[in-house]
């Protein structure tokens, strides 16, 4: 409660009880079912408010859980995961996250995915390192944005840390380096 200054607080313990796996959480968001998708250092979780409890999400076959820097949830309820090691994603009413690939798209040395975000169009973008996807998921197609440092009409280099639409069709991101609209 902010107006008295009282908060319930959920930690990491040692053996994972009740908390996070992740000491530093770096993405929040909720679902249609009231659930929360957590994503940290430690991978991703979902608490569940009617148990009041945190349960360890897999993504895809990764023995260890690979850092989620962003978590989102897209208008058919699918729930999309940035990570270090790419961008995962489970439909609504799957039961597993499958990896969605994209470094075929722009032969990438490093797989990370910083951003997600779905325009008024029903697009999917996922910010990654010097390049953004525009990804079509019912068609499973992927176009890829890149950098090209020595362009100043491209792509701003770096991580691609946020994505918002401002105005219809006009998709804003912000990266280590710049804000560019795409």
């Amino acid at each position: 409660d902010a107006r008295t200054e009282t908060f319930r607080t959920w930690r990491r313990d040692a053996n994972g009880v009740r908390g996070p796996r992740s000491a530093s959480v770096d993405a929040l968001v909720q679902s249609a079912d009231g659930g929360l998708w957590v994503g940290g250092d430690g991978g991703l979780d979902r608490f569940d408010p009617r148990a009041n409890a945190f349960a360890p999400v897999a993504l895809g076959t990764a023995r260890v859980a690979p850092i989620v820097w962003s978590v989102y949830v897209d208008r058919k309820g699918a729930v999309w995961a940035g990570t270090q090691t790419g961008l995962f994603v489970r439909a609504r009413g799957a039961s597993r996250f499958v990896r969605f690939p994209l470094q075929r798209a722009a032969r990438l040395a490093t797989p990370a995915v910083y951003s997600v975000y779905e325009d008024g169009g029903g697009r999917i973008w996922a910010g990654s390192v010097n390049a953004l996807f525009e990804i079509d998921a019912s068609r499973r197609a992927v176009h890829a944005l890149l950098s090209a440092p020595q362009n100043a009409r491209t792509l701003a280099p770096g991580q691609q840390w946020s994505l918002i639409e401002m105005t219809p069709g006009v998709l804003w991101e912000g990266t280590d380096s710049a804000v560019s609209i795409v």
